[in-house]
């Protein structure tokens, strides 16, 4: 196995923390526009898409919409925008750092114009990974586990390298064997911070959300959600973006500056 140049970076906990701190703080302003621009629009159409459903009968109280009447809102359809909306920001930031972290110039306009040409392979990537990952978890927890964390490359993958959703899971399973347990680590840390500012962002407008008016309650849910994503989206990308290149140089040999793109079967 090569071994990996120097100033690459190991791939511990801490190192990789540290690095994808670094990155998003480079990147943070274009980081958020680019999450910006594609969830913002997302959230106003979630709020007239619920607004709409609502019947005249429906009420508020403590925070909780009462529909009055039955009225299914349009759940698969929130579920769908949220979805897509999640995959092309992941994908453009993951362009984004990935560029960035190799010492190549960019910028964000670049990147969601190209995760938007790249939209359908992103979204086989986020079917195939979803339902084995959805199977994975359902009947047996660790292996959803294991498979997020050996697929945790796999976005930074397609974007870097142009291959398919099913040769990027592949390529980011090569990548973490044999580093499975630090790349775990790592993520597991991710989620805890990931976790705790939602889990801040919620309690500061938590207050305003227990009102009885119905469209400040959705308002407001929206804000929460797309303030969310805006923090944490750029956080989670630049993660898996360090992970991908400290294996590359880790298992490769190469420094992120000469990382080039190399597709592969393995």
């Amino acid at each position: 196995m090569p071994r990996a140049p120097l100033g690459a970076g190991s791939l511990t906990v801490g190192g990789v923390l540290s690095a994808s701190l670094d990155l998003y703080r480079r990147q943070a302003r274009g980081a958020w526009t680019i999450v910006a621009l594609i969830v913002v629009p997302a959230q106003v159409l979630v709020w007239i898409m619920v607004r709409a459903s609502l019947s005249s009968n429906a009420h508020a109280s403590g925070g909780t919409i009462y529909t009055g009447g039955g009225v299914t809102l349009p759940t698969v359809a929130i579920t769908l925008l949220g979805f897509l909306s999640a995959i092309l920001a992941i994908g453009a930031l993951s362009r984004l750092f990935v560029e960035t972290h190799t010492g190549r110039p960019t910028s964000w306009e670049e990147s969601l114009g190209y995760a938007s040409t790249h939209l359908v392979a992103l979204l086989g990537l986020a079917v195939v990974s979803g339902v084995l990952l959805a199977l994975g978890y359902t009947l047996f927890l660790i292996p959803g586990v294991f498979l997020t964390v050996a697929w945790s490359a796999a976005v930074p993958a397609l974007m870097f390298e142009r291959v398919g959703a099913v040769q990027a899971l592949s390529r980011s399973w090569a990548l973490v064997r044999g580093y499975w347990w630090p790349t775990f680590g790592a993520l597991l840390l991710a989620l805890v911070i990931v976790v705790g500012v939602s889990f801040l962002v919620d309690e500061i407008l938590a207050g305003a959300q227990s009102s009885s008016s119905i469209d400040l309650i959705l308002v407001l849910a929206g804000i929460s959600r797309a303030l969310g994503a805006i923090v944490t989206y750029p956080l989670l990308a630049a993660l898996t973006v360090v992970i991908y290149v400290r294996l590359r140089a880790q298992k490769e040999g190469v420094s992120p500056e000469s990382l080039m793109p190399r597709p592969t079967t393995a």
